[in-house]
């Protein structure tokens, strides 16, 4: 499963770090185009692939728990 960012509330106030961060992910992506889209993509697969690791252990735990109770 990969993150849809449908959680993300752009409506309430932001802090100072998060618009510094921003700010600087927008610098740094109008600096290097290519390279920046390559290791946001890459990010995002590598995350999909942890997302499914980390389900299908919670899932073995919870059968490993019921079996045992």
């Amino acid at each position: 499963r990969y993150y849809s960012f449908k959680e993300i509330n752009l409506k309430g106030r932001a802090s100072f770090k998060l618009l510094l961060i921003a700010t600087l992910i927008i610098i740094v992506t109008t600096l290097w185009p290519s390279a920046i889209l390559f290791v946001f993509f890459l990010a995002y697969a590598v995350s999909g692939l942890i997302m499914t690791m980390v389900e299908v252990r919670k899932k073995r735990q919870m059968k490993k728990r019921a079996k045992n109770a």
